[in-house]
């Protein structure tokens, strides 16, 4: 009953190199254990982790517990290891009799598979370790972007080069080179680009593992790179590539008969409908990724500014173990630290709600987020009263402040004679109603909470200290918390939280995935404007005869400039036609993730296909500017 499992990396940590079983530990300064068991540790990609264990029969090592009613229980993790020829659903059928014959709040059990947690449907209250399947899906989605994007430039670029080569081509061919040769001859150059290629991919990877690691919220280990089914993946993948872009332009230039290349007053053009096509889809993607990255930042920009129903400036919060019992003497020596503001203690704060209990009324079950508090918890939180009163000073009485949204749910009109009846017997007389304040991200709506305030049975609930700290050097102010702090605690490391900062990391996720949006978006116009760099020298060379004629005729270089503008602007209008509906859509699916979302501001899409259209032209003048300042005298004895 009273034994304790750990991992072999804690047994180091703690015994160094002597045998630990037997051997006695103490958890969160309550509870004492032998250790009679060392276990590997789990894998880092493991959903299941932990460094002890202990035995759930000791109920005195039950860890957590939930009551309604009356009822308590507590919530754990159940694992069954079923037998080779176990019907899974015959067996949840038993289950379901066996608890539809019982007394039980339960009317029926569901399960998962060991390998479907990371990814799979999530249950409620659950401690496993997740993933994120979108996540996933976007980012996979960001990666076939970036490929189709980079295949399409590859292409782009070895079509210009191969076409000024078109002569040297054509003599092969009259020499007797076939299909085949031009194709073998293509794919040995192609595959050796691409090769190369693959071992400075490898080389970047391993430079930007890190930044990978935070995007994707997830260490990742470099062994996988020498697994056989990434290594066969990537040489499908290659393979594919070297195919698509050995084949396909070799397939357009065997096209022109050698006696017309040679022979002919200008070289043929090629035709240009599938590559702008192409462009096209890179001007598309670009346009939609842009959008998408001033949307996702416009956002968190607002969940980050929001009013949360309380002052977080200045706030900050020491979290003491759940086994503190000096209360009294920490409400003193913060009372006189002059740095202070204003503190108060609780059992719960907004962020860090852990009592959910329900009410119910004739017409249903009304469950609140409730917190034991003392009588100073709305003046330093900041939170106003919009009806009734606030505690008062030393009041002791059972008592309890609701928030707007309990008030409506409760569907009162006043507060005479309104109790909340859950906690204890005759329940918590409803003395006052504040403003709506968050308790969770903007991600959920506003829950409805009950604040209560807690008699001499509760103080030793009130584990978290909330202070208002005057402004001044925060440095300097945490220092001063720390000696208090280690007053009572000298073995343990100050754990403190500063009410802001707890708030931003709710949105880490939508940062990570705005970041790897942005940063996809910066590839895509680079790639893009690459492959128009590829586009804009084909057609300077296969209008080097018509740019000396307008030089010879006046034309100015401006001139000669804008009539290669209209070939890319019309393009880049379809690009945004086409843009434009698919990054509503797609921005509007990502902010359903949000209870509260900011406006789809409509000056943002002009402005992405603007930007595109700004760094295409420049792109597109920077090449055109080189041919047009040519001497026409050259150009045409070229040709």
């Amino acid at each position: 009953m009273q034994s304790i499992v750990i991992t072999q990396s804690l047994a180091r940590t703690l015994f160094q190199d002597e045998d630990p079983l037997g051997k006695t530990v103490t958890i969160l300064n309550d509870m004492t254990g032998e250790i009679s068991a060392v276990v590997s540790d789990f894998p880092r990609n493991s959903s299941i982790s932990a460094d002890i264990f202990v035995n759930a029969q000791n109920e005195a090592f039950r860890f957590s517990q939930s009551c309604n009613h009356g009822k308590c229980w507590n919530p754990a993790n159940h694992f069954l290891l079923l037998k080779s020829n176990t019907d899974p659903e015959a067996l949840q059928q038993k289950l379901d009799g066996i608890v539809a014959s019982g007394n039980y709040e339960i009317k029926s059990l569901g399960w998962q598979r060991l390998d479907e947690i990371y990814l799979g449907s999530t249950f409620n209250d659950s401690s496993m370790l997740k993933g994120n399947r979108s996540i996933l899906w976007v980012f996979a989605g960001l990666g076939a972007l970036v490929l189709l994007l980079s295949i399409i430039n590859f292409i782009n670029f070895y079509i210009a080069m191969q076409y000024a080569r078109l002569k040297i081509i054509s003599i092969k061919k009259i020499h007797g080179a076939q299909f085949g040769h031009l194709l073998t001859h293509a794919l040995v150059e192609v595959s050796i680009s691409i090769i190369i290629s693959v071992v400075f991919a490898l080389g970047l990877v391993q430079l930007i593992f890190p930044t990978a690691n935070y995007l994707l919220n997830y260490r990742l280990d470099a062994e996988l790179l020498t697994t056989p089914t990434f290594l066969l993946l990537m040489l499908l993948a290659i393979l594919l590539i070297i195919i698509i872009v050995g084949v396909f332009p070799v397939f357009i230039l065997a096209r022109f008969k050698s006696v017309n290349v040679l022979t002919a007053s200008k070289i043929p053009a090629i035709r240009q409908s599938g590559r702008k096509i192409m462009t096209a889809l890179q001007f598309t993607i670009s346009i939609a990724l842009i959008i998408l990255t001033f949307s996702l930042y416009k956002q968190l920009d607002y969940v980050k500014h929001a009013d949360l129903g309380f002052e977080k400036e200045n706030l900050v919060r020491l979290n003491f173990p759940y086994t503190f019992r000096q209360h009294t003497v920490v409400r003193q020596q913060l009372s006189e630290m002059k740095m202070i503001s204003n503190f108060t203690l609780s059992s719960g704060v907004p962020g860090s709600v852990h009592l959910n209990m329900g009410d119910e009324t004739p017409a249903k079950m009304v469950y609140l987020e409730s917190m034991y508090v003392d009588d100073n918890f709305l003046q330093t939180l900041e939170i106003p009263i919009m009806n009734g009163r606030n505690f008062q000073q030393g009041e002791r009485s059972q008592v309890c402040i609701i928030n707007e949204e309990a008030f409506r749910q409760y569907e009162w009109e006043d507060l005479e004679n309104k109790r909340f009846n859950q906690g204890r017997d005759g329940g918590y007389e409803v003395i006052g109603v504040t403003d709506n304040f968050f308790v969770e991200s903007l991600h959920q709506k506003i829950k409805p909470v009950a604040i209560l305030l807690a008699d001499d049975t509760q103080t030793g609930n009130l584990r978290y200290a909330t202070i208002r700290l005057r402004p001044g050097k925060v440095s300097e102010q945490i220092d001063e918390l720390k000696k208090v702090w280690d007053q009572f605690l000298p073995d343990e490391p100050m754990n403190y939280t500063f009410y802001d900062q707890q708030f931003d990391t709710m949105y880490r996720t939508d940062e990570r995935l705005s970041l790897a949006i942005a940063i996809a978006a910066i590839i895509a116009i680079i790639l893009t404007f690459m492959g128009i760099l590829g586009q804009v020298y084909q057609m300077t060379l296969n209008r080097t005869k018509e740019i000396g004629i307008r030089k010879v005729n006046g034309a100015r270089v401006s001139e000669i400039i804008t009539l290669f503008y209209k070939d890319f602007v019309k393009w880049i209008i379809l690009a945004f036609a086409i843009a434009t509906p698919v990054a509503w859509y797609a921005v509007k699916v990502w902010l359903q993730n949000f209870a509260y979302q900011t406006k789809i501001s409509w000056w943002i899409f002009p402005l992405a296909g603007l930007l595109t259209l700004f760094g295409v032209l420049l792109t597109v003048s920077l090449q055109t500017y080189r041919a047009a300042r040519r001497n026409p005298v050259e150009s045409l004895r070229d040709e």
